[in-house]
This record gives C-alpha cells, sequence and structure tokens, in this order.
C-alpha cells in the first residue's frame, strides 16, 4: 500500500459498497458491517465523548492514537497488533489524528439469533470490558489489500472487498472471542460446518480472478483438500473444479451483458490468460460461445 491515501477516493468507493452489503450468520449472531472509513489528520482533530449504536473496530494503519474509554487512556499503535473494540453506546473520545497517521475505523452490529447467542453477548462484552477493550490481532494485510482494492478498482473489486472484510471480522472473531468466551462449544460452530463452507464460498468469490489450485486453498483455510471437495459437494452437488467453473461462467455471462467488456478482457478478469481456453469452457457450460452470449443478451 502506498504512504500516501486519497482518502476520499477510499470511503466514497466504500459507501457504494456498504449499501449493498447483507447480514451474514457468525456462530448464533446475525453480523452486518455498517460503515468503513479510512482517517487522516484531513478529517479529524480531538473527537469529543461520544457513543454510537454499533460495534466499532479502531486499527491505527499507521501512528498510534491515545483513546479514553471509562476514564482510562488507552493507547493503539500500528507497532503492536492491537485494535480497539468499543461495545454500542460506551462513551468513548480519542485525540487528534497526526499527520501521516492513518486509523481505520469498522462500525458493525451484531445481533443475537437465540439464547445461546444472547448469553454469549452478555459473557462477551463483560470479558472484553475486563480486557480494557483491547484485542490483540497477528495481522493487518486484509485491510491493506481492501484500501488497495478501493484506490485501484480492479476487477471484481466490489465482491472482493464484501468478502475481504467478512473475512476479516470472521478472523477476528475466531481469533480473539474463542479464546475470551473460553467455551468448546463456540470454538466448534465458528470453525466447522456451515462457516467453514461460508469461508470457502467467500475466498472463491474473492479470487474468482486468479489461479489458485485447490491444494493453495487448502493451505490458505486450513481445511484438508478433501473436507473442501466434502462440504462443497454436500451443498452444490457438484466437484469444486465444476463449482469453480460455475462461479467463474456466472460472472462471465454477467460482464458479456456489458457493451464495455470485451472477451479478452473479460477472460483476463477471470484469471484466464487463454482466451481460447475460457471461449471453450464457456461454450462447454453455456452451449454458446462467449460471443454468441454477447449478442443474444444485446438482441434482448
Amino acid at each position: 500500500m502506498n504512504d500516501y491515501l486519497d482518502v476520499t477516493r477510499v470511503n466514497d468507493c466504500m459507501l457504494n459498497v456498504m449499501s449493498s452489503m447483507m447480514p451474514w450468520r457468525l456462530s448464533d449472531w446475525d453480523i452486518q458491517i455498517k460503515r468503513f472509513n479510512v482517517y487522516s489528520d484531513e478529517f479529524w482533530g480531538n473527537l469529543m465523548e461520544h457513543t454510537h449504536p454499533f460495534f466499532e473496530l479502531a486499527i491505527m494503519l499507521k501512528g498510534g492514537i491515545e483513546y479514553t474509554i471509562e476514564n482510562r487512556k488507552i493507547r493503539i499503535d500500528s507497532k503492536n497488533p492491537v485494535v480497539l473494540l468499543t461495545p454500542p453506546q460506551l462513551l468513548h473520545d480519542r485525540a487528534a489524528i497526526k499527520k501521516d497517521d492513518t486509523l481505520v475505523i469498522i462500525q458493525f452490529s451484531l445481533t443475537p439469533r437465540n439464547q445461546n447467542g444472547t448469553g454469549d453477548m452478555e459473557k462477551m462484552l463483560t470479558e472484553i470490558s475486563a480486557h480494557h477493550y483491547q484485542l490483540n490481532i497477528s495481522k493487518y494485510s486484509n485491510l491493506r489489500r481492501i484500501i488497495d482494492l478501493c484506490l485501484n478498482n480492479p476487477p471484481l473489486w466490489k465482491e472482493r472487498i464484501d468478502c475481504e472484510l467478512q473475512l476479516y471480522l470472521m478472523n477476528i472473531f475466531s481469533e480473539c472471542m474463542v479464546p475470551i468466551l473460553q467455551k468448546k462449544r463456540q470454538l466448534s460452530t465458528l470453525q466447522l460446518g456451515g462457516n467453514w463452507l461460508e469461508r470457502i464460498e467467500r475466498l472463491i468469490d474473492m479470487t474468482l480472478d486468479s489461479k489458485i489450485s485447490l491444494n493453495e486453498y487448502s493451505a490458505k483455510l486450513g481445511l484438508s483438500a478433501r473436507q473442501i471437495e466434502r462440504l462443497i459437494k454436500q451443498r452444490h452437488k457438484i466437484s469444486f473444479s465444476h463449482y469453480l467453473r460455475k462461479k467463474r461462467m456466472n460472472v462471465a455471462k454477467n460482464l458479456l451483458s456489458s457493451p464495455f467488456s470485451s472477451i479478452k478482457s473479460i477472460a483476463n478478469s477471470l484469471g484466464y490468460d487463454d482466451v481460447s481456453h475460457f471461449c471453450r469452457l464457456f461454450r462447454e457450460s453455456e452451449g454458446m460461445t462467449p460471443g454468441e452470449f454477447a449478442r443474444l443478451m444485446k438482441k434482448d
């Protein structure tokens, strides 16, 4: 990521993405991202004591800043892997963002789906209060990738940002909340079954433009190739490779409907360097060539 950020561009891009983001399930909660902003001293001085209706993650990508919560001074710094998670309706303020510093704010709602979710929410709030609302995380790389996507707008950038944000929050919860809750049941529901399948599907959506093998997906997800194959087959009744190709062809059909996209650019944006190979796969999938499909769409 470049040292200089066009913060206005990032925030405008994210408004476009945020408006289409839907809630998704995380264990016994529904989670929905409400806001993603990147701040510099161009935007904010000292921020007076305030509350907000959502959970708020504060991540310092560059420099450091001091918050005050419950009369306690808390500093987050880009040199240390600590983020600040402020619950809804909790009074807090923060110091001014210094020149050349970069602060990322993610606000999200977290709604219990059942009694287990309500009980876990109460326990989580108690525990993060005891930790002074600080969470240790291993890396910030996903956020840097999101900012890079906003600034460069590559193919499928909206879909990729959506997936990246969901993966980032899921990683935060699986890395930080599970140890805090200290529940074997919570650990299993976050890491097995449907949630693993959701991770697989989101990662596939995010990497449709890349040449990634099943073994590479396995390494990224921490699942065996056989487990990935089994989960995809259980839900979609087709093999992993067939599912991946079907997803790419669906995106190709949407892009072919646009008069501004060439077949070569569509093939390249989906990870196919060989246009003839892409055309052959498209014809096998749809029963017609990409050019025939595009002409059919124009007639409609």
